[in-house]
């Protein structure tokens, strides 16, 4: 169950995308997308604890990766289904949960009642075993879809060999927190140790930040090093990915 998920946008949808492809039709997925693309909140906790009682003979496992507030519905949902639930975690969902002794107190609870956790890097599991005491946590990497076509990526394969060029790559919602606008004073130092020679930096992505990042890197005198790519498909994305180098962002 899940309030993000295609045909919404952005890395949790993209996430939880890539895991449904993986197990192929072992995941039933429960979404509202009418109601999720108009911006209302679907499902809350509370008719999500009904949902997972009217549907229990249909899932050995709940999967959630919104710990507030479906993790709350599914942890009450358990005690009526005694179906084991599975929480995965995001950066954001932690430090959220970590602004108010109630979030903090309600996560500690659904954490420990699952069945395991997943986190996306090994620096978010570090932080949930060591401030919410939590040691049943694997790690699921984030992961894109390699292009379709074979002679595709030989192209881009051959056309990578010819350029003498370091790529920096960013892929993310144009936010603060992602840390676009360190990239770009880190590289502005750099030319000014004459050390920017040979790098490139591409920022692929959309949100309320473009304009500040656009308006950073005219201050900084980076036009010429840094490229802001906007509304991509995803072959254009994986030809982003495959042309780049080196994946940066200081979250």
């Amino acid at each position: 169950m899940t309030i993000d998920f295609p045909p919404m946008k952005g890395g949790v949808a993209r996430y939880l995308h890539q895991l449904v492809k993986f197990f192929n039709n072992d995941i039933i997925v429960v979404s509202d997308q009418k109601r999720l693309l108009s911006n209302r909140i679907w499902p809350h906790w509370i008719p999500s604890v009904f949902e997972f009682v009217r549907r229990r003979s249909d899932y050995d496992t709940v999967i959630i990766s919104h710990i507030l507030p479906l993790g709350l519905a599914a942890m009450i949902a358990k005690i009526v289904t005694r179906k084991p639930y599975v929480v995965i975690l995001h950066g954001l969902d932690i430090a959220l949960a970590g602004k108010s002794n109630w979030k903090r107190f309600l996560v500690v609870r659904i954490l420990k009642s699952a069945k395991f956790v997943v986190t996306n890097s090994y620096a978010l599991k570090e932080e949930v075993e060591a401030n919410y005491k939590i040691g049943k946590t694997v790690v699921v990497y984030p992961s894109v879809d390699s292009l379709d076509k074979e002679h595709d990526i030989a192209h881009l394969s051959d056309m990578r060999q010819k350029r003498d060029i370091t790529t920096l790559l960013t892929v993310s919602r144009l936010v603060e927190r992602k840390g676009h606008l360190l990239v770009l004073d880190a590289l502005a130092r750099l030319r000014d140790s004459n050390k920017l020679d040979g790098i490139e930096y591409v920022i692929v992505g959309d949100g309320p930040m473009e304009d500040v990042i656009r308006k950073r890197i005219i201050e900084l005198k980076l036009e010429n090093v840094v490229e802001l790519k906007s509304g991509l498909d995803d072959n254009d994305l994986a030809r982003e990915y495959h042309n780049s180098d080196i994946f940066i962002m200081p979250t």
